[in-house]
């Protein structure tokens, strides 16, 4: 008889003790006493790690310390009673000391670890299922689970995307899934014949038929796919609840793993999101609770989830105590430990191979040059970012004589690491451009029209489906925008400069983007499938990132705005305002998140001789004033990047000398905005501008105020 709960329970038996459970910290901030099981229980002590993206290092004992941890854990329930699973993504996207040498080094390692099984991550297909099939599954000594996943209609990977692992006496079962959206995430023609299902649906018929049979005692999904919530390590449960609820209102395929994944499943651990989460989820249909986890990104974390097994009912119930996150950060070295001396051994080996290999020094560099913080954590997808700049940068360079290329479009889930002035003392070496652009894309070229750029910054507003709401691409220097985010969809972008000019729908544009998005699949930027004249230079994006070093050195960082979310103006069509009137809109997004990007601390709108000045709070700012009357009769304009633009006009009065008319000079003689007041008797208003940090911003508000200037007060982060 299957030993599987008929009734779920998550801490204790009672409603009470769940309830007490919901107002407890997820986990201690250090390790609880082992869990310790009953007379009549079984211990399930479950490991787990997700997009570990071939993580070899031994700066601070990165590898090691992260295969010290695991073996600790292991050790403290006792290692019969542990199983450890990889939530997909240990391959790809990795460091140059594995991408080098194929990544054999990472295989190497999780192989070393001796981990039970992994899910297949949208990255175990970037080099194509040929890649997959016949060097990767092969070469793992663990079982890769993609139930969803089938190539000529035959599995990929462990048949069913199931496995059985004996813990301690009992039977746990496996499931494995990637997500859905992996064909927009790899490159198209690698991946012909296959097909992703739903994951969900995958998950819970193979549940379903370990449930039938008998054959588990214990049920584990592991997809890779999750939420995109910033949570601290072991946050508080309502804290947690509160966030991952709002991501389920929000993310449909994270709402469909916790709500639609079968009851049948016992514990959910995630991926793909590089998010950390340790939550007692809700169960669909009962009052109960199921562990949902994901453990972060790349060997900084370890998620533990000790299951007690009853041996008589098979109820499963959790050690909430211990259900948590470990920093691998300061771990132990033990002496003596196989595991962790042959991790240190291979990754000693990789590392004086990678070294000959990338150590050439190409270039140089003054001042960091990063992708986009969210706090002290990198790689926020959603912001603008001086690597983002470069590398578009960089791609419209490495084709412009090849292939006629203008501007250059990355996407950011491109740019894998980041470039520090402090490191080889502001050297630059083959290896670390190749850490910036690990994925060997080639670079391609098409010809694009107006609206079909506008459709593409349009799209960086993803589906519903898509695990983040939205990305931003990086554009070359010379692109720059304006958006309105309070906007339906497809009516966001409110206008669009090419090196200071506006574009026309019908304008052609040769752009250079890397072959992840020539097929109009990669990130769900569908209209990039849809150019013309596209072409293959045959040019490797980390090869061209190095001669483009070679060439440029000494890199710096560029912080200039370039795009801009302006909320409640359009700033490309004109507009008609009367003195008096009430002009209001928020501006955000106002800095980049990169490191040493300068810091506003207020816009300042300046007409005639008064300053109108607006604090910014949390990167943006909301403007609103009253036009006054020095502004009647001027034409009203602004500049982005040096470009006029006119907006509109202010209504000059019908008869400037009746006493009446607001706008009369002579209505009163204190009045500082009085243009009479200098003593010149020239009642033209200067011609002015404005611009922020070199790009512009507010772009519609300077023009509002009659050739007034909006400038920025900064300080440097």
């Amino acid at each position: 008889m299957i030993k599987h709960r008929t009734s779920r329970r998550a801490f204790g038996l009672t409603a009470v003790a769940v309830s007490a459970a919901l107002l407890l910290p997820a986990a201690a901030a250090a390790q609880a006493d082992p869990t310790t099981p009953g007379d009549d229980e079984s211990l399930v002590n479950i490991l787990y790690f997700n997009d570990f993206h071939g993580r070899l290092d031994s700066y601070e004992n990165l590898t090691v310390g992260f295969a010290a941890k695991l073996e600790e854990l292991r050790a403290e329930n006792g290692e019969e009673n542990s199983v450890v699973i990889a939530g997909g993504d240990s391959v790809g996207g990795t460091l140059y000391t594995s991408s080098s040498q194929n990544d054999d080094p990472t295989i190497s390692v999780l192989n070393a670890l001796e981990i039970d099984a992994s899910a297949l991550g949208n990255h175990e297909f970037d080099k194509g299922i040929d890649d997959l099939e016949n060097r990767i599954l092969p070469g793992v000594d663990f079982p890769y689970l993609g139930a969803n996943v089938t190539h000529d209609g035959a599995p990929v990977g462990e048949d069913g995307g199931v496995t059985l692992v004996d813990v301690g006496g009992v039977t746990v079962g496996i499931i494995g899934a990637v997500t859905q959206q992996t064909p927009g995430l790899v490159d198209q023609a690698g991946i012909e014949g296959v097909e992703f299902g739903d994951p969900v649906a995958a998950v819970n018929e193979q549940a379903s038929a370990l449930k039938e049979s008998g054959t588990a005692d214990v049920i584990i999904a592991t997809y890779h796919e999750g939420a995109t919530v910033e949570l601290p390590a072991n946050a508080e449960q309502d804290a947690q609840a509160a966030a991952l609820q709002t991501a389920m209102s929000e993310q449909q395929a994270f709402d469909s793993i916790v709500n639609e994944t079968s009851a049948d499943v016992d514990v959910i651990v995630n991926g793909h999101t590089h998010k950390m989460y340790n939550w007692m989820a809700p169960v669909p249909g009962s009052d109960e609770l199921r562990p949902v986890l994901q453990a972060g990104e790349y060997a900084a974390n370890i998620g533990q989830i000790p299951l007690l097994v009853n041996n008589t009912t098979g109820e499963v119930s959790v050690d909430t105590a211990n259900f948590q996150l470990h920093p691998t950060e300061g771990a132990v070295i033990p002496e003596g430990n196989d595991r962790v001396d042959q991790v240190a051994q291979i990754l000693a080996d990789a590392e004086a191979e990678a070294e000959t290999l990338g150590g050439e020094v190409i270039g140089s560099i003054e001042g960091d040059i990063t992708t986009a913080f969210q706090g002290e954590v990198r790689d926020d997808r959603g912001n603008a970012s001086a690597m983002g700049t470069l590398v578009a940068n960089m791609y419209r360079d490495a084709t412009a004589e090849q292939g006629g290329a203008e501007i250059g479009i990355v996407n950011p889930g491109g740019l894998r690491a980041d470039l520090y002035e402090e490191t080889n003392a502001g050297e630059l070496t083959v290896r670390q451009a190749v850490d910036v652009l690990p994925f060997a894309n080639n670079l391609f070229t098409g010809d694009f029209t107006g609206a079909q750029l506008k459709a593409v910054l349009e799209e960086q507003w993803q589906p519903a489906e898509a695990s983040r709401p939205y990305l931003q691409l990086g554009l070359s220097d010379n692109v720059q925008y304006t958006s309105d985010s309070s906007r339906e969809q497809g009516d966001r972008i409110t206008g669009i400069w090419l090196d200071g000019d506006p574009v026309t729908d019908d304008q052609e544009i040769r752009v250079a983007i890397p072959s992840f998005l020539t097929s109009g699949t990669g990130d769900n930027f569908f209209t990039l499938g849809d150019g013309a004249d596209v072409r293959d230079s045959g040019i490797v994006d980390s090869d061209a990132f190095q001669a483009y070093i070679a060439e440029n050195s000494p890199l710096s960082p560029d912080y200039d705005r370039r795009q801009l979310d302006i909320v409640g103006m359009n700033p490309a069509q004109p507009l008609e305002l009367q003195v008096g009137d009430t002009v209001e809109f928020q501006v955000n997004k106002i800095d980049l998140t990169s490191i040493g990007a300068p810091v506003t601390e207020e816009i300042a709108i300046n007409v005639g001789d008064e300053e109108l000045t607006f604090p910014v709070v949390g990167n943006s700012a909301t403007v609103s004033f009253v036009v006054p009357k020095v502004a009647a009769g001027e034409a009203l304009s602004f500049v982005v990047g040096g470009l006029p633009v006119t907006v509109g006009e202010v209504e000059a009065a019908d008869d400037p000398t009746d006493p009446t008319d607001p706008t009369d000079p002579t209505d009163d003689p204190t009045d500082p905005t009085d243009p009479s007041d200098d003593g010149t008797g020239d009642d033209d208003l200067p011609e002015t501008g404005f611009e922020i940090s070199g790009l512009l911003i507010a772009l519609a508000a300077a023009g509002l105020l009659a050739g007034g200037v909006l400038t920025m007060r900064t300080r440097r982060s």
